[in-house]
């Protein structure tokens, strides 16, 4: 189904709007504060590094992957405070 879709709106579409590995995607090289590492690259013009999550982890080992990034963002916070 997937590719029929792809096929039938082929000439709306070009390789930065879908991926068939979804850990090539912007959000999965850079799982949290997506939206500042985007505009640090596109608008800021800094040079981010990749963040990617994981493969072939459940749900809950990604939560506490994740633990020590949603750590450093509530330092950070307090810090700007």
């Amino acid at each position: 189904m997937y590719l029929a879709l792809v096929r039938v709106y082929s000439w709306l579409m070009h390789n930065l709007h879908y991926f068939l590995d979804s850990y090539k995607s912007w959000i999965a090289k850079r799982p949290r504060r997506t939206d500042e590492a985007y505009l640090d690259q596109f608008i800021e013009v800094k040079l981010i590094a990749n963040n990617p999550i994981p493969k072939n982890m459940h749900f809950n080992e990604l939560s506490e992957w994740s633990i020590p990034l949603k750590n450093n963002e509530y330092i950070y916070k307090e810090k700007k405070l």
